[in-house]
């Protein structure tokens, strides 16, 4: 039964190392999210840019006015290079939240094997314990048994 006993307080320290890897894995994902929110909001502000650009182009060309149109082009260049260069972070971000979720996941598989292995330990300090009980009420029936003879 001391084994046991051992065994479960060897397995404490560990479960809260693997507690403390899965609060770490999980704030770090959440820190990427909040980069993929903010994200999210630039590549809406830089196609809402691009699209209102476009919009503006388009009235300037079918008005037959053509000053304007290489400045107009070459922001909507600008715009479009932005929107694109959003859109990439955006995608990046994204990866980057899959490969965390993984390892928060991971990190929460090894607290549950711990945990189920500290219950297995439990489990069996307690069937020892019983058994030792069991054994003593025997001995004390035995005894009681033996002395009624007499």
């Amino acid at each position: 039964m001391q084994r046991v006993t051992k065994k479960i307080k060897r397995v404490k320290p560990l479960i809260l190392v693997r507690e403390a890897q899965l609060s770490n894995e999980t704030g770090i994902l959440n820190e990427i999210r909040s980069k993929k929110f903010e994200a999210m909001s630039a590549l809406r502000e830089n196609q809402r840019l691009y699209l209102d650009g476009l919009a503006v182009l388009n009235t300037e060309r079918n008005s037959g006015r053509s000053g304007r149109l290489l400045t107009l082009e070459s922001s909507l260049d600008v715009a479009k290079d932005r929107w694109f260069e959003a859109l990439r972070k955006f995608r990046r971000l994204e990866e980057e939240e899959k490969v965390q979720v993984v390892q928060v996941m991971a990190a929460h598989r090894n607290v549950n094997a711990l945990e189920n292995l500290k219950e297995r330990y439990i489990e069996q300090q307690l069937r020892a314990s019983n058994a030792e009980e069991q054994k003593q009420l025997d001995s004390i029936g035995i005894q009681n048994h033996q002395q009624e003879k007499k």
